[in-house]
């Protein structure tokens, strides 16, 4: 029979293995990026080893960093984009968008959604059918985070990100970042067009300056 200075201790002991083997796991990702460990391996489809449609030499690798999903290498090391994206960031990825060819103008977002209402957007490469069909999913916080991220500034980093809109809108479906963003002329009273401000009131004084001093 096992005493119970034993059995506290032998439990005190995998608690501590416990911590230990999910602080390393977390370790491995990015700060802020929780790893997920009950994940099937997604670059196999069934017994067979999924490939990138696009480069079928390029080399799958699994990434459980705040999800569970296939990324492609080719062989530089550099990542192979498979998905067929059609203008969308698909699930945890990243793309800038700005106004730098128009200057003087910011962006404006007028729609957002993360989540997926579309079976032909972002479908992964090994094309598992429950990871794309639904059309209903949409978290609500969406266009607030991105107009808070983006709106009337030059250029935004979006990303699509469970963590960013702080929920997941669909467990288990692989979703996308869609967003409507138009250039405009800055709002003169918002924070962002300050400095469009604040160059046109140094102007003022420069030219009063240079007439004072003729």
């Amino acid at each position: 029979m096992i005493s119970s200075e034993k059995y506290n201790l032998g439990t005190l002991l995998i608690g501590i293995l416990y911590i230990t083997l999910v602080t390393r796991l977390d370790a491995a990702c990015p700060a802020g990026k929780h790893r997920y460990t009950n994940c099937t391996n997604p670059c196999l489809a069934g017994e067979d080893t999924v490939f990138c449609e696009s480069d079928h030499t390029a080399t799958c690798r699994p990434d459980y960093c705040g999800g569970c999903i296939a990324r492609f290498y080719n062989n530089v090391g550099q990542e192979v984009y498979c998905e067929k994206e059609y203008g969308f960031v698909c699930e945890l990825k990243s793309h800038t968008v700005g106004c730098l060819d128009q200057p003087g103008k910011v962006l404006h977002v007028s729609f957002a959604n993360y989540g997926r209402t579309s079976t032909t957007v972002c479908v992964l490469p090994y094309g598992l059918e429950r990871l794309h069909n639904t059309t209903t999913c949409g978290s609500p916080s969406t266009l607030g985070v991105i107009r808070q991220m983006c709106e009337g500034r030059f250029q935004c980093l979006l990303t699509a990100d469970n963590e960013l809109f702080g929920d997941d809108p669909c467990f288990g479906i692989y979703k996308y970042l869609e967003v409507e963003v138009e250039c405009v002329s800055p709002d003169p009273t918002s924070t962002a067009a300050q400095p469009f401000a604040s160059i046109g009131t140094l102007m003022t004084v420069f030219i009063l300056f240079l007439k004072w001093i003729n």
